[in-house]
């Protein structure tokens, strides 16, 4: 019988998440220190595009099969091949399409950064196969080659990247060769996948791919929404901004999503179960009071560092030319302090509340599309940054409201450990603001007196260890 393991989905995502985001982390700071702002804005728009578009690939139909999956193991195999087979005909179908389009539009030439938009694209629609791939590394208890496969496309990409900018390779031979690695990529695991005995041994169920679609559409709609955030603020920069502001806003963005991996990891780690959990608003909400608690710990802890060394990070990460508008860092910076928001989001959708996750992130978008502009043409970088926090902030407090409405979410005890955490951090930031030596031995202060704040002010308290058990439990008994 196949087993969901969440503990060890959480370990083995971890050792995925973290090593893969730092790896392209490197990635990107070797891109942006090469290519210049206007050259990394090439490909950062060609991916938002195609990032976009990749989201309808599947129809919505990768999420139905995880939430069908993880109630019913026997759902897996018609869906795993019959998701794989959609999403490779849509794919392949857009990107068709969008070259003939360009082509047209460029009185029958492709221009340089027509074929860096092309290619940067599609590198990103093949690479969102692997959300499929995860889920099923999940169901089938084999995160653990999953991993191997994604850490090792990492490296090559890393490592190609920097061969290819060291002799002389720009925009376009770094999208040639990003493209054709994570086919390469692609096609490896797809084999490894197609040959594991725990699909091969489960049975066939009947439902038609036409079905499957329909399933997938409430889902479909949610992803575009969502992507179309993460997305559309780099769309509007390109158009009503410079390429060079592009770049930079792109760079700065891509330094918050890095961090966005500590949600990811949690919400990819316990969505299955909490599809399970999902009549259970008891077990919901103490999961959330939970994960909360130690997602709000930990932007908490980071946002003063990102906020107040800023134009060193921009500086590090990007060179001179980045640092200069390094203050749509600091106000991107506060979206670290809503890491909460995107396990409420998720919510929503594990307990069938998904027409409301996409009345928030409408929400959000139409901010976005509406405000952007404005905010562009007379801030620039920065006008576009205030409203991108703006527009999550309300899309995240609209999914508070529909989950306490609910009965899945207890706000009162989140907000009392929210203020547990502030009152940890506030002495911690004085080591930051008024203590002149060096940033290693500061920072080592800082954590030290945060670490000693969390236990003077109780944070973790004998109820949450009973609450931290209690979530255990329910995972485990749901997970067997």
């Amino acid at each position: 019988m196949l087993e969901h393991k969440p503990i060890s989905d959480a370990l083995w995502l971890g050792v995925n998440s973290i090593t893969s985001k730092i790896l392209w982390a490197f990635t990107l700071i070797l891109l942006m220190h090469e290519l210049g702002p206007e050259g990394f804005a090439y490909i950062t728009v060609g991916w938002a595009y195609f990032g976009l578009l990749a989201a309808v690939t599947d129809f919505g139909s990768a999420q139905s099969y995880l939430r069908k999956s993880s109630r019913d193991i026997n759902y897996l195999k018609s869906y795993f091949l019959k998701v794989l087979m959609i999403k490779t005909f849509s794919t392949m179908s857009i990107i068709v399409s969008s070259i003939v389009l360009i082509y047209l539009m460029s009185n029958n030439l492709l221009t340089y950064r027509s074929k860096v938009l092309l290619l940067a694209g599609a590198a990103i629609m093949i690479d969102h196969f692997y959300v499929v791939f995860s889920y099923t590394a999940q169901l089938i208890g084999k995160l653990r080659i999953f991993t191997i496969i994604r850490v090792t496309q990492s490296v090559a990409i890393l490592s190609v990247f920097y061969f290819i900018l060291n002799f002389g390779g720009k925009e376009l031979e770094v999208s040639i060769a990003h493209l054709m690695l994570t086919l390469l990529f692609l096609l490896i695991g797809m084999y490894y996948f197609l040959k594991f005995e725990e699909i091969k041994s489960l049975k066939k169920s009947n439902i038609n791919t036409k079905d499957i679609i329909k399933e997938g559409m409430p889902f479909l709609s949610s992803s575009i929404l969502n992507l179309a955030y993460y997305r559309v603020d780099v769309i509007l920069l390109s158009y009503f901004a410079t390429q060079t502001l592009t770049g930079i806003y792109s760079g700065q963005y891509q330094i918050i999503l890095t961090f966005y991996a500590i949600p990811a990891i949690l919400i990819s780690a316990i969505l299955p179960s909490m599809y399970k959990l999902n009549n259970d608003s008891e077990g919901i909400k103490n999961s959330l009071i939970v994960v909360s608690k130690y997602l709000n710990a930990i932007g908490i802890f980071l946002f003063p560092i990102v906020y107040l060394y800023s134009m060193e990070i921009m500086e590090i990460v990007g060179g001179e030319e980045f640092s200069v508008e390094h203050q749509g860092l600091k106000i991107l910076s506060l979206l670290l302090l809503m890491f909460m928001f995107t396990v409420v989001l998720n919510a929503l959708v594990a307990v069938d509340k998904i027409k409301d996750r996409i009345i928030c992130e409408t929400t959000a978008l139409l901010v976005i599309l509406i405000f952007g502009p404005f905010a562009i043409i007379n801030y620039d970088l920065i006008g576009m940054a205030m409203i991108a926090i703006i527009s999550y902030l309300l899309s995240g407090v609209l999914g508070i409201r529909f989950l306490v409405s609910a009965g899945y979410m207890d706000l009162f005890k989140i907000l009392k450990d929210i203020l547990k955490l502030i009152a940890s951090i506030i002495p911690s930031i004085s080591i930051l603001l008024f203590l002149d030596i060096s940033i290693i031995v500061k920072l080592t202060l800082y954590i030290v007196l945060f670490l000693i704040c969390l236990k003077i002010f109780k944070v973790w308290d004998y109820e949450d260890m009973s609450r931290f058990k209690y979530v255990a439990s329910k995972l485990y008994r749901y997970s067997s």
